[in-house]
Order: structure tokens, then sequence, then C-alpha cells
């Protein structure tokens, strides 16, 4: 079931108080709105009663789309996650403070992941969405810097994200460090050809929920 609670956060700008709600778990079977609300940013929006002034918060929440087997748990920062990490992997930790398997499992099937920003966050709904497998883009992403950066090794690439466009589009988005934005096609031919030939590797990484561009080096440097 979803869970949330009320904080109250005071305006930078009037000086008054008003409500947030922050949702410690959030089941879209349940509260089905909250689908298009996560995906928009507006579950992170908090918005002045007073004046107007908007603000974002983020706060950790479980996201569970359970109709299609979906878990993801968005703990925002640079902190340890090694507990949220277990806990996703179906292990909790004992009173020797040893991880354990958890006598039942109720999650089995599903697909489970942790992420520590927004930008993951939304990325991970969106190739969801595209019936996408995460796995495959991050590998992609992988050869795709390497071709950038032989192409022009001045360029600094702070981030790569996949996303889709108004008008169904896709394509990567590319975040430089200079703050600037730019965007490279998404090619289907590469995607199906990564697919077949990392496909048996990833069957053994299917218990993995940290899915992100080191993951994806991780996994080259381990096939060397």
């Amino acid at each position: 079931m979803s869970k949330h609670h009320v904080e109250k956060i005071t305006c930078p700008h009037c000086h008054k108080e008003s409500d947030f709600i922050l949702w410690d778990s959030i089941n879209t079977s349940l509260d089905p709105e909250m689908k298009a609300k996560v995906r928009s940013g507006e579950a992170f929006k908090w918005v002045c009663t007073s004046c107007g002034y908007e603000a974002n918060v983020e706060y950790a929440t479980l996201y569970h789309q359970m109709e299609d087997l979906v878990m993801i748990y968005y703990v925002p920062g640079e902190g340890d996650k090694t507990e949220t990490i277990e806990l996703m992997k179906g292990k909790y930790k004992n009173t020797d403070g040893e991880f354990v398997e958890m006598d039942m499992k109720i999650d089995e099937g599903y697909y489970k992941r942790v992420v520590d920003t927004r930008n993951q966050f939304r990325e991970k709904l969106v190739l969801l969405d595209e019936a996408l497998d995460d796995r495959i883009i991050e590998l992609m992403k992988l050869f795709m810097i390497a071709q950038i950066k032989d192409n022009d090794d001045d360029l600094e690439i702070e981030e790569m994200l996949f996303d889709r466009l108004e008008d169904g589009t896709r394509c990567f988005a590319i975040h430089l460090k200079d703050g600037r934005w730019a965007h490279t096609d998404f090619s289907q031919n590469f995607y199906k050809h990564m697919e077949q030939k990392f496909g048996k590797i990833l069957e053994e990484e299917k218990d993995e929920v940290v899915i992100n561009l080191e993951w994806a080096l991780s996994l080259m440097e381990r096939q060397e």
C-alpha cells in the first residue's frame, strides 16, 4: 500500500509555512494518479500556499508499480545505500549486523532498481514505458561516450540519459560539464546488436539492482 506523511516547509520567499506531502512508498495500483505525478516531477514539487513560490523537494521513496511487477527505490544523495540495496535483493540485517536472506520472498519476478538521482529515476520509468532493457542502454552509453571522446577528446560529458521527446522520438540527452545539453539519435539496430551480443552475459546479472554507467564499465572489465 502507499504510505505518506505531511511535513511543514517554511517558504524562503515569504517565510510562511505550507504543508508538503512526502510519499514514503507509492503503490500505483492503489494510487494510479501517482504514475503521472512521479514522471512529471509533481510528486516532488512544493508550492507555497501564501505566495506561490515553487521548489523541488528531494526525499527517499519506494515506487511500486505493482501491476507491472516493478519496484524502484529512489534514495537521493551519495550516502551509503548498502542496506537499501540488500533489502531490494531480498536480504535484511540481523542482530549481528549480517545480511541474511528473508524467509519468504513475495517479489519473485520483479524488476527492482535502486537509484540516487531524479534523472536516473525518471530515465528508468521512461525505459519501462518504452519496454527497453536499462542494462542494454547503459552498455550502449559506454560505447557511445567512447566514440564521442574519440571524435572530440576535449568534450567533457557530465551525464548521458535516454529520453523520449514530446513527438515520441527516442534519443540520448547529453549533459556537458559546461552546462550545455545536446542530443544524439537512438539506434534501434545498435540496441538489437548489443542485446544479441550481451544477452547471455546479462542473464548472470539479473539480480543486480544498481544499473548505471559504473555497472556497465564493471561488467566490461570483468569480460576482459
